[in-house]
């Protein structure tokens, strides 16, 4: 890439000494090239090492031939760029290409993408050393690119051999194993711009996801902030850096928030020396307005006929919709803004909203009372006692007609009459729809009415007749029922909306509604699981019973004892499952009598909490055996075999179990035991900070 150096006429005049500003070769220096240059470094490295092996093509004539980029993997943990380009003599690599700002030869040619000198480098921002394989008229050279003891980078000749390979470089360095899958992504960011994409091994790179492309211009799919691309590399606009003609432009700013990327000559935009992001010199916004205005040119030519394919304005209309979405003016992207504001239909600005107005009536003849419109919208079209009643509307009441939003019309061309059959086919067509619909029907006096309506609505070419509709079907005699008639209520558990309590009687009320349903007799099943209430009211025990989980709420029905009998031989009663289901519940835990003895012991509770403050302590897990001997760790053992083991689900299988002590076990008895032989532990118990690891070895000594 051109780089431009500016000239200045500065006066010396009344100068008595000039000294000029040096740059000394030190490992600060270098340090700030290798990791100050760039804010991602993968990306830094993927960018600036293909993009010299693109240029090393360009110059040997191969500019259509891709570059290979090996990634890295477990089994072989090396990043490699492989171009077939000119390759580099040994004495250019030993001298010129080690020298940063001035090792280039492209800052002179606006067709290569380098042009600073030290993009070559860019591999020790990441690693102290990279190998460059260098082939160069049948000559072999393998050098090593390191930075020396004094922090300065240098470049080293490892092997050299003929060859019979082509010309060509290849840059390869080692990667980290927590790294491998950043630089994946980062050859995905950096790489996907490049013409031809570069061959990957070891992963996959897909080229831009654009919804629209044209000469030099492309959009993106997520929309966004304006790109520019050159030679390969996007470097997003900051817009508040262009100048305020182009910012303030009605025309032009709207599109740098289009997700726009313009497709620029290497060295249109100046750019920083990282190559991460332009730098806002003029012409760098001069070639943006210019690019800009050249994608409104292309737009409205790419769009001036494009509608014109519809047979009616109110096809292309529809056309427009689809092709721009439903969402709001807010929402859209930048394809559907261009296409809003650029779209035509025969030479005229195409809109996807029309209204009819009185002199439209006028114009065709039309009296307003006699020309209707009933829409039916999809919200409401889905179930047969949803379809509404007609609702028939002057046609200039209609507000707003959009196409794109009507999915059918219809044309009432039967006699009207007070029993006329539209009603009656109409929601019967609804109903027999797979999905909902948005339907626009339409009626006259006449058909030279209609036509003209249709002509209001400009002329859609697929409309349907209410007289080609099928006959409503006759509605079914309902089937006689020979099952009970019974009050039968649906509860799922939750507490009283007012006192937030457990709700013990399913009366209905309003505090209620929200838990307790009761079920329409057509809606009710045939078979369950019943729980009989006495007016209404739960038994005692029901929701302990019910917060053990065996049984799911949505599973039962609720009904009165008076009703029980009429519905008892196809339901299941609750008692009758919840005890089948707690003794299955029970069996996986043979000894949850002893562990709620224990558990509930006044002896064995008051220790609790120290014991489980011990039972992550291995220090006392180490204590030798006599100790744990003693009546303090019988009691801490007991605690862990059936105390520490209870979890939720035995939590709520307690209350139906009987407690019972486990044989040799008492609490009781080694809590008096522990009074008077510990009982200077237990008054350290109570006063030591167990938190403490020197508290608690204090305490060892006593137990």
């Amino acid at each position: 890439m051109r780089l431009e150096s500016v000239k200045r006429d500065v006066s010396s005049s009344g100068v008595m000494e000039i000294s000029q500003a040096k740059i000394r070769a030190s490992a600060k220096l270098f340090d700030m090239f290798a990791n100050d240059t760039y804010a991602n470094k993968p990306l830094a490295i993927m960018r600036e090492t293909v993009s010299n092996a693109i240029d090393a093509h360009v110059k040997a004539g191969r500019a259509d031939r891709p570059v290979e980029v090996q990634l890295p993997t477990p089994l072989d943990p090396t990043c490699r760029i492989k171009d077939f380009g000119t390759g580099m003599p040994h004495h250019f690599v030993m001298n010129d290409f080690m020298e940063y700002t001035n090792g280039s030869t492209k800052d002179t040619d606006d067709g290569q993408i380098g042009g600073f000198g030290i993009g070559s480098k860019s591999p020790l921002s990441y690693v102290d050393q990279f190998t460059l394989r260098v082939v160069h008229e049948g000559v072999l050279s393998v050098y090593t690119l390191f930075k020396g003891e004094d922090g300065i980078p240098a470049i080293g000749l490892q092997a050299q051999t003929t060859t019979d390979e082509p010309n060509g470089v290849e840059v390869s360095f080692p990667v980290e194993d927590a790294d491998m899958q950043t630089f994946a992504d980062a050859a995905q960011e950096a790489l996907q711009y490049f013409q031809p994409l570069p061959l990957i091994t070891n992963g996959t790179l897909k080229a831009p996801d654009y919804t629209n492309v044209g000469n030099n211009w492309a959009m993106r799919k997520q929309g966004g902030p304006l790109g520019v691309i050159m030679g390969g590399n996007r470097y997003p606009v900051t817009t508040a850096s262009l100048d305020y003609t182009l910012r303030s432009n009605a025309k032009l700013s709207p599109l740098l928030e289009y997700g726009l990327d313009l497709t620029l000559p290497i060295g249109a935009c100046g750019v920083a020396m990282s190559r991460e992001q332009l730098s806002y010199v003029p012409k760098t916004t001069a070639s943006i307005q210019a690019a800009l205005e050249a994608v409104i040119d292309d737009v409205v030519k790419t769009f001036a006929n494009y509608f014109d394919a519809a047979p009616s304005l109110w096809d292309a209309m529809k056309m427009l919709a689809e092709e721009t979405g439903y969402t709001n003016s807010y929402t859209r992207n930048g394809r559907a803004q261009l296409l809003l504001g650029n779209a035509r239909y025969q030479g005229n600005k195409l809109e996807t909203t029309f209204r009819i107005a009185p002199a439209d009536l006028t114009t065709h003849k039309l009296r307003g009372d006699e020309v209707k419109g009933w829409r039916i919208e999809p919200q409401r079209s889905r179930r047969t006692s949803n379809c509404p009643s007609p609702k028939w509307t002057a046609m200039v009441e209609l507000y707003g007609i959009t196409p794109g939003e009507i999915e059918m019309v219809i044309v009432d061309d039967l006699p009207q009459t007070p029993k006329s059959k539209t009603v009656g086919k109409i929601k019967q067509f609804v109903t027999d729809q797979p999905q909902a619909k948005s339907i626009l029907i339409v009626r006259g006096k006449d058909e030279s009415q209609l036509r003209q309506l249709l002509a209001l609505l400009h002329n859609p070419s697929d409309v349907t007749l209410t007289s080609t509709l099928p006959e409503p079907a006759p509605k079914p005699k309902a089937a006689p029922s020979t099952r009970p008639k019974v009050r039968m209520f649906s509860f799922n558990g939750k507490p009283d909306r007012f006192t937030h309590r457990p709700i013990r009687n399913l009366t209905p009320a309003s505090s209620k509604r929200d838990a307790v349903k009761e079920i329409p007799y057509a809606d009710q099943p045939a078979s369950g699981i019943m729980v009989v209430m006495n007016s209404f009211d739960l038994a005692p025990d029901f929701h302990d019973k019910m917060s053990t989980g065996l049984v799911a709420w949505s599973d039962l029905y609720f009904i009165n004892v008076a009703d029980e009998p009429k519905i008892k031989a196809t339901f299941k009663n609750f008692e009758d499952v919840f005890k089948e289901r707690l003794t299955k519940a029970l069996a996986a835990y043979p000894e949850l009598p002893q562990r709620l003895a224990l558990a509930k012991h006044e002896d064995m509770s008051r220790f609790t909490n120290v014991f489980k403050k011990l039972d992550a302590d291995r220090t006392f897990h180490a204590l030798p055996k006599a100790v744990k001997d003693r009546p303090f760790g019988r009691l801490f053992s007991a605690w862990q075999k059936y105390v520490k083991p209870i979890d939720l689900q035995q939590q709520q299988l307690m209350p139906f179990v009987t407690a019972k002590l486990p044989t040799g076990v008492d609490p009781k008895a080694l809590g008096e035991a522990i009074e008077k032989t510990q009982k200077e532990a237990r008054i350290l118990i109570n006063q030591l900070r167990l938190e403490d690891g020197e508290h608690r070895a204090i305490l060892y000594k006593f137990l």
